[in-house]
C-alpha cells in the first residue's frame, strides 16, 4: 500500500523479516517462489522471517489478497507484476465482476515495490495432462522446441503483444527494438517518472 505522500509502506530495499506475506492460492508464482526471487534493489534474497498468508477459498484469490493488503492483514502481496495492470485493464472495458473500486487504484493507493523477479522460472510453462509414464513429455518437448525456432512462433507472441517476454528466434527484431513493459523490468531498471504513479516503484 502506498501512504498519503504516495511512498510504499514496505519499500523494495525491505527483507519482509516480520512482515505479513500473502500468496495468491492457486496462481503462480507459487508461494515457494519467494525463496527463490532476489530482492532487485538489495541483490539479496529475502529473509526468512515473514510469514505467510494465503488467499484461498475465494471466488477470486487475487481480490482477496489485494483485501487484505487493503484491510491491513497483510504487509505485501507476493503476485505477478502484471496482475494489477491487466485487472485494472479489465475493469476499464466494464469489469466483469471484479472489485473495480479496488483495482483502478493501482498507482494510487497500490502499487509494486519489486519486479523482474524470475528467479523462480525455469522456462516457460507448459501444462500437459497424461497418464504417468505414457511418453507425452518426450513428444512435447521435442515438438515444442521446434516450433519455438519458426516464424509462426514469433507471430504468436506479436499478436499477444509478448515480444518482450517469449524466448528469441532469429525472426525477432534487435532486442534494443523491443519495448520492455514496465511489469518485466527489474526494479532498479525502472525509468522516470521515479515515484510510485505508474505502479511500479523504483528503487528507494
Amino acid at each position: 500500500m502506498l501512504d498519503e505522500n504516495g511512498a510504499p509502506k514496505v519499500n523494495g530495499h525491505d527483507d519482509l523479516k516480520g512482515k505479513k506475506v500473502v500468496d495468491v492460492a492457486g496462481w503462480a508464482p507459487t508461494a515457494d517462489g519467494l525463496n527463490f526471487v532476489e530482492n532487485k534493489c538489495t541483490g539479496t534474497k529475502y529473509d526468512g522471517g515473514y510469514k505467510l498468508l494465503m488467499a484461498d477459498g475465494a471466488l477470486n484469490n487475487n481480490e482477496l489478497a489485494l483485501s487484505w493488503l487493503y484491510d491491513g492483514t497483510a504487509d505485501a502481496m507476493f503476485v505477478y507484476a502484471d496482475q494489477a495492470y491487466n485487472y485494472k485493464k479489465v475493469c476499464k472495458k466494464g469489469g466483469a465482476e471484479l472489485d473495480c473500486g479496488k483495482w483502478n487504484e493501482f498507482g494510487k493507493k497500490f502499487a509494486y515495490v519489486q519486479t523482474g523477479q524470475f528467479g523462480y522460472v525455469h522456462n516457460g510453462t507448459t501444462l500437459g495432462l497424461a497418464k504417468k509414464g505414457s511418453g507425452v513429455i518426450e513428444l512435447l518437448n521435442p515438438c515444442l522446441d521446434k516450433f519455438m525456432k519458426t516464424k509462426e512462433y514469433f507471430e504468436v507472441c506479436t499478436k499477444f503483444d509478448m515480444l518482450d517476454t517469449c524466448y528469441r528466434n532469429e525472426f525477432f527484431p534487435p532486442a534494443e527494438a523491443v519495448v520492455m513493459k514496465d511489469y518485466n523490468r527489474r526494479t532498479d531498471e525502472h525509468e522516470p517518472p521515479m515515484d510510485c504513479s505508474t505502479g511500479y516503484c523504483p528503487c528507494t
